[in-house]
């Protein structure tokens, strides 16, 4: 193994903890990160059909994802994904490619919509201490979630448990 072999991997991982950590602590995801993960996966592309399949993974899910997002937003006036998110979701492709893309998606919607719905029955028991008040839509949409942490975990259990799905 040389050096290049070793740094590199954990390069990417001390980026992605950075943005993790981050994104919880602010919402937001630095576009200097993700374009350092982009040049990280440019730096250890190893042939065409790697890059060609990163390439696709990266367009494909970010494309999706964004189309998703600005229908969301149009049809209900709340921001689904922010543009960091997006991002992220375009450089994690470059690394997992399409399929385990959409199994990383997969398994951060799932964990979202768990800790949603423990955030939110948190919340409809704080409420439900002060009788003056109801839980309704509103407290549905101002709850938010750092997405890229969720994202993050996804790709990582993507790599992990995959390689007998696909």
């Amino acid at each position: 193994m040389n050096i290049a072999e070793a740094v590199l991997p954990a390069a990417v991982a001390l980026t992605l903890v950075a943005i993790a950590i981050i994104d919880i602590r602010t919402r937001r995801i630095p576009n200097g990160l993700v374009g350092l993960l982009c040049l990280l996966w440019l730096l250890g592309v190893s042939d065409i059909s790697t890059a060609i399949n990163g390439l696709i993974g990266a367009l494909v899910l970010s494309g999706g994802v964004l189309a998703i997002a600005l229908l969301y937003e149009r049809f209900t006036g709340v921001e689904g994904f922010g543009g960091g998110d997006v991002k992220l979701i375009f450089a994690l492709g470059l690394f997992i490619g399409f399929e385990r893309g959409l199994i990383a998606l997969l398994v951060a919607s799932l964990i979202a919509m768990i800790v949603g719905f423990v955030l939110m029955i948190q919340k409809c028991i704080a409420l439900g201490r002060d009788s003056r008040q109801r839980v309704g839509r509103k407290h549905w949409r101002e709850m938010s979630l750092p997405y890229g942490p969720l994202l993050i975990i996804g790709a990582l259990a993507a790599l992990l448990f995959t390689d007998e799905l696909l």
